[in-house]
């Protein structure tokens, strides 16, 4: 791999082509692909200085940066992408870096950012002074998924001898929970009604309900160390009553925090007298269980606490999970539907297609979230008339994608899911949920500020293409998930399909997390991009700024 730069050149050149015939050997000449060098430096995002021997790949051409962070490739002409790689370095999202180029004669020269990759080390102390080693963690990172945040399972960690474990080249900006998995003494077995010893699970600082642990900020290029000491503690025995398993019913059950985190506690199966017993120290919790045996699912759920005591009397039934009925009543005038990838298309005339996608998010931060599929009742091809299974109990917050015109109104039992959560009983028992959908909708056209995207770091010049992230916001209440337009140097941006009202809508030089929950988070996006009203069958134009992401530096600049 060279690391040198190449002098200025544009390589155009024959090449000979044969082709042997029945008797006759013929060679055409052919041009060869006409290439362009493409200059440019390499730097830190965070200190602005230059990164040597970071891999500029251009896939026809890569070189290594010079001690100054200096690069020069040459490229086809026309566009390409071009990495960016350093070990010790990530792009703003993690992975490689991929920068959409335009290779022409007379190209500007580009400058590329690497972060520097943060880590978190954490020191892990027993309250006996015995070595902390082998002792198991599981991170969590919050992620925004549609307008949601989540607490999402990051990885797994073990301490080594010096009660150590380290998380290196995580992704920043984020925040993290760490929590440490339970350990049981083994020195005396373990039986029926037995007290066990052992270090119940300890989420940072030094918490055991997860929902009052303390998040660890982590911003890029930080090197992130923390202390977690783990107490020796009884842990009693729960004995829990399986009154209805049999035969479809499930293996098991699942002990979890009353956050929703599963605690690693194993439940211990006594098949013929229909038990599961578990030991676990002082804490609230709630195990449940599940099954589906391919023609109908259960589930079934008992809360309880430990007190300094065994814990008996617990029953846990599963019930069977009944469908939730959802009735669709569609004012469409248009066939016209919207096409959107790896989804169904929204055709009136298909009556096997309900036209929109339901996606629930669990109320609780690390409850059952996911989309649930859409299906006529057994027997019946009513278009109107559909159904979704396996949905457990709980409160949800329902979100809707429509393929063809909007969700006009949405409800369950009178409740407006819209500004209400949607509440799952027992069994799955749930008033019918009501949808009317409506394609009087309008759309927003909007374009960028010139002037902003040239003082952005988005701005490519003439050589690297711009990539434009923007949202749209209802300022109303709506289950529509999060509307987001990205243009690659194409402009306006276009957001169709919209219930009129107003929105606030915003770009950014990057994918924006916006967590809809929050309210800091929402009345910050607030403050930003413009107010605009959308009215039935009309187009609203608005012209944006470009916002500048909170990242230490641009991506790919021309100097």
């Amino acid at each position: 791999m060279r690391s040198l730069l190449k002098p200025n050149r544009v390589l155009a050149g024959p090449a000979i082509f044969c082709v042997l015939g029945s008797l006759i050997l013929a060679c055409v000449a052919q041009d060869a692909p006409v290439t362009y060098p493409v200059r440019g430096v390499v730097l830190n995002s965070l200190t602005h200085r230059p990164i040597a021997r970071a891999l500029v790949d251009g896939r026809s051409d890569a070189v290594l940066t010079d001690n100054d962070g200096r690069f020069e490739i040459n490229l086809t002409e026309g566009m390409t992408q071009i990495n960016v790689r350093r070990p010790g370095y990530n792009n703003f999202t993690g992975g490689m870096m991929m920068h959409p180029v335009k290779v022409g004669p007379d190209m500007p020269g580009l400058t590329f950012y690497l972060v520097p990759q943060a880590s978190i080390t954490v020191h892990v102390m027993l309250s006996n002074g015995d070595a902390a080693d082998d002792i198991r963690f599981v991170a969590y990172r919050r992620r925004i998924n549609q307008g949601h945040g989540r607490w999402m399972q990051e990885g797994n960690f073990t301490t080594d001898s010096e009660g150590v474990f380290r998380m290196v080249n995580v992704d920043a900006p984020a925040s993290y929970l760490l929590c440490s998995t339970p350990t049981q003494e083994i020195t005396a077995p373990m039986g029926p009604g037995k007290i066990t010893y052992g270090y119940p699970p300890v989420c940072y600082p030094g918490v055991t309900d997860l929902s009052t642990a303390s998040p660890l900020t982590v911003s890029p290029g930080q090197q992130v160390e923390a202390e977690i000491a783990l107490s020796r503690q009884p842990f009693y025995p729960v004995t829990i009553l399986m009154p209805n398993r049999g035969q479809g019913q499930p293996a098991g059950i699942s002990i979890n925090d009353q956050s929703g985190f599963g605690t690693g506690f194993p439940a211990r199966l006594n098949s013929r007298q229909g038990l599961a017993e578990v030991n676990l120290p002082n804490g609230r919790y709630y195990a449940e269980s599940r099954t589906n045996n391919g023609q109908t699912s259960a589930y079934g759920r008992t809360d309880f606490q430990v007190s300094g005591e065994p814990v008996t009397g617990l029953s846990l039934v599963v019930h069977p999970l009944n469908p939730i009925s959802v009735e669709i009543h569609r004012d469409l005038t248009h066939n016209e539907a919207i096409s959107f990838v790896g989804a169904f298309p929204g055709n009136p005339g298909n009556e096997t297609n309900p036209g929109l996608n339901i996606n629930l998010i669990a109320v609780e931060s690390a409850g059952n979230t996911g989309g649930s599929q859409l299906r006529h009742p057994a027997g019946s091809s009513d278009n109107s008339h559909f159904e979704m299974d396996n949905v457990t109990p709980g409160s949800y917050w329902v979100q809707t994608f429509a393929f063809q015109g909007y969700v006009a109104s949405i409800s369950s039992g009178g409740v407006d899911l819209a500004r209400e959560p949607l509440v799952i009983g027992p069994g799955g028992a749930a008033a019918p949920i009501e949808i009317s959908l409506s394609d009087n909708g309008g759309k927003i056209s909007a374009t960028i500020n010139p002037n902003s995207l040239a003082n952005s770091a988005s701005n490519p010049g003439e050589g690297e293409m711009s990539i434009i992230f923007a949202y749209a916001i209802p300022q109303f209440p709506s289950t529509a998930q999060l509307v987001m337009a990205a243009t690659q140097g194409a402009f306006p941006l276009m957001f169709g399909n919209l219930a009129p009202g107003t929105y606030r809508v915003a770009a950014f030089d990057k994918p924006d997390e916006i967590d809809l929950d929050d309210s800091q988070a929402m009345a910050q996006f607030n403050s930003q991009g413009q107010t605009v009203t959308v009215e039935a069958g009309a187009t609203a134009s608005v012209e944006l700024d470009v916002i500048q992401t909170a990242h230490g530096g641009g991506e790919g600049q021309t100097q």
